[in-house]
């Protein structure tokens, strides 16, 4: 299948021959013959959009160490060693490792949310949003010592809430930074999670009158804090531990203001529990467990990255995960499975699933076999 400026070309025959293919590859769960084969094909598309990342963060960051932390995440597993039917791959642990920021978000959510679900069950939770007016930063330094101020102005507030109201606050506390481009101003803010209705309405009245009193009337606005009930799924609570930033990075203005993001928080806490809500603690086979290569003959070998597949090769050269041949299943069944809705203007609507688009489909004079579809936004 050839794709190019957002045409398909797809032959009759071959439409037919890959139908049937992909009706034996639906019996192994659509294209992947087992979940920690599909779960390494994702991981692999993760790592080409970290390697992405981090180089384009590398190319604008003039501040050594950060520097170094980019190459780093750049590199981070680039080998997967294959021991008794285990895939090992290893770990950067750097807070711009797109790979290692999902593993640190789920190790949060299975450390705290049992915690956080049994708080629950005493009292209803709440997310509060704390916000205060966006700032310019030029550097790092001004846009932590912004954060460092939020966190300490938020210290008082559990200080003044346990003297003056007896109540302890449970729940936890994450620091966000977002980047609006338009104005070129940062806008660091808190999320919490408060147990009971009268703690949260408490914290955001504080917040208001302390920012106001302490740092001037326009700090912060009344309708920029926000409390709303969770809802009991866990989809609810984990909100809370997704990541510090947005890590958008499509050009270089953008890598500019996400690497200031990251020199601002290095060394800060981000994520933190607040009164009794517990990590809980995962046993050593968690921390050492593997992927299962169970789609493969364990031969005890190693596998080496390729940017050019997104994919590891054996020193055969052949492919751990098979990558290309995937995704190219998966745009040959989205062309295939359409639903054609015809509409009154004479235009067709093909439904795939990555959404709704509107095409224009062209006959092909003289006989030929082949079809081509054009894309129109």
């Amino acid at each position: 299948m050839c794709t190019q400026n957002n045409i398909s070309k797809v032959t009759k025959s071959e439409c037919k021959k890959q139908a049937h293919l992909l009706d034996k590859l639906e019996l192994n769960t659509e294209f992947f013959l087992s979940k920690s084969h599909a779960n390494l094909h994702k991981h692999c598309h993760t790592k080409a959009k970290s390697m992405h990342r981090n180089l384009t963060l590398h190319s604008v960051c003039d501040d050594p160490e950060r520097r170094k932390n980019y190459r780093k995440a750049y590199h981070c597993s680039s080998e997967a060693l294959e021991r008794d039917g285990i895939l090992y791959i290893g770990k950067c642990k750097k807070r711009h490792c797109i790979m290692c920021q999902h593993i640190q978000t789920n190790d949060l959510i299975n450390a705290y949310l049992p915690s956080l679900k049994a708080l629950q069950e005493e009292a209803p939770l709440f997310m509060v949003t704390l916000t205060a007016k966006n700032i310019k930063a030029t550097s790092p330094k001004a846009l932590r010592d912004e954060i460092r101020l939020y966190n300490k102005e938020f210290t008082r507030i559990k200080d003044n809430i346990r003297k003056t109201h007896s109540m302890t606050l449970n729940g936890f506390k994450k620091v966000e930074c977002t980047h609006n481009e338009n104005t070129d101003e940062y806008h660091p803010h808190l999320h919490l999670i408060i147990q009971g209705q009268a703690e949260a309405e408490l914290v955001k009245a504080y917040w208001i009158t302390q920012m106001k009193k302490r740092h001037g009337r326009n700090k912060v606005s009344n309708t920029g804090q926000k409390v709303v009930i969770l809802g009991t799924e866990e989809s609810d609570l984990v909100e809370v531990f997704k990541y510090a930033t947005k890590g958008s990075v499509k050009d270089s203005e953008q890598a500019k203001a996400e690497d200031l993001m990251f020199g601002a928080i290095e060394g800060l806490q981000i994520f933190k529990p607040i009164g009794k809500v517990k990590r809980t603690k995962r046993t050593s086979e968690e921390g050492t467990a593997g992927i299962k290569a169970d789609w493969i003959e364990s031969k005890n070998q190693n596998f080496k990255w390729n940017t050019k597949q997104k994919d590891y090769l054996s020193k055969e050269g052949l492919p751990l995960v098979g990558t290309q041949a995937i995704d190219e299943l998966i745009e040959i069944k989205a062309t295939i499975n359409i639903n054609v809705n015809y509409q009154a203007n004479g235009r067709k609507t093909i439904q795939s699933g990555s959404g709704q688009r509107n095409y224009s489909i062209s006959s092909i004079p003289n006989g030929s076999s082949n079809v081509f579809i054009q894309s129109n936004g």
